[in-house]
């Protein structure tokens, strides 16, 4: 799993601080379950990437659908 291949293809994209978007994907990481989050924002043509993470408290960043 990469930052890229979570831009690409999101499972879910929710909204972060700021106006910026964070794109989100399960995934495993040394044998742990849980979420990459990529927090970004969208230019003209292009995304630019403030930061990702790995994080597997996958109940406080997974938001359910309306």
């Amino acid at each position: 799993m990469s930052v890229e291949e979570t831009l690409r293809a999101p499972e879910q994209v929710v909204e972060g601080h700021d106006g910026r978007l964070v794109a989100q994907k399960h995934t495993m990481l040394h044998g742990k379950d849980g979420l990459l989050r990529v927090v970004y924002e969208e230019a003209t043509t292009a995304f630019v990437v403030v930061t990702a993470y790995f994080t597997t408290d996958i109940a406080r960043y997974w938001r359910n659908p309306l």
